[in-house]
């Protein structure tokens, strides 16, 4: 069993992707994705456990304020990118199409599926994650508490390599755990369904991502339309993509 949370030191919400299966019976590769959320105060031990891990990209969602109080630490061999997600725009389709856009976090993601600005970052971490193709090589992104940004370009990955709804939202849910007030977590997939379980609110914050489909079929007909149209990855791209990330059970 994965154990999802990686308690390097000075990490927040530090989790790995690999071993979640896809509906059509692979699983992600571990060692090859990484979310994350606030990085800068990584010790010295950390960074050096997070490079003997494999990082390699390191993809950052933040504003420039962010970054200017609590840089990413420059660590050796790692390719920096910084691509904020969120802009100054509302939807900025035009549309006469009616939409009645969720109330709280939902519309809030919704805004950012849509917006032209957010979906110009989300296609530029696909950009390198087609360039992460060395084995037990990884591909990191993150914002600050590793939960909203990085919970949407969660979604949009596990969306695309096949992953199940109820899986994406469940790896979207574990950051309630890793906030909880636990302490030393050892997080693995066992822990999700009970934890759900206990959550009154967990509804709640389940429609936070089953709004962002919602929108995307909306507006776009189908998630297949909005990588092609809104994220500009080709059918090859997303092959590509399944071949670098996804392995046999």
């Amino acid at each position: 069993m994965v154990n999802r949370l990686l308690n390097f030191t000075g990490s927040v919400n530090l989790r790995e992707l690999g071993d979640y299966h896809t509906v059509d019976g692979f699983k992600i590769r571990s060692h090859k994705i990484l979310r994350s959320g606030d990085l800068s105060g990584l010790t010295s031990k950390g960074q050096r456990d997070l490079l003997d891990y494999g990082l390699k990209y390191d993809v950052d969602f933040r504003s420039d304020s962010e970054i200017l109080h609590f840089a990413d630490p420059k660590m050796p061999g790692v390719i920096y990118e910084h691509v904020p997600v969120y802009g100054s725009e509302d939807y900025s389709l035009e549309t006469n199409q009616k939409f009645e856009p969720d109330s709280g976090i939902g519309g809030i993601y919704q805004n950012v599926v849509l917006s032209r600005f957010s979906q110009a970052s989300y296609r530029r971490m696909f950009e390198l994650m087609l360039e992460n193709s060395e084995p037990d090589r990884s591909l990191l992104f993150h914002c600050s508490a590793g939960q909203d940004r990085t919970g949407i370009g969660a979604a949009l990955i596990e969306k695309l390599l096949g992953l199940s709804d109820q899986t994406i939202t469940e790896d979207y849910l574990l950051s309630n755990i890793v906030y909880s007030d636990r302490s030393n977590q050892v997080i693995t997939d066992a822990d999700v369904a009970d934890y759900i379980n206990q959550m009154n609110s967990s509804n709640v914050y389940a429609n936070s991502i089953t709004a962002i489909f919602k929108a995307i079929d909306h507006f776009y007909g189908n998630f297949a339309n909005y990588l092609n149209e809104a994220l500009n990855l080709s059918e090859e791209n997303i092959l590509k993509l399944k071949k670098i990330y996804l392995t046999s059970l």
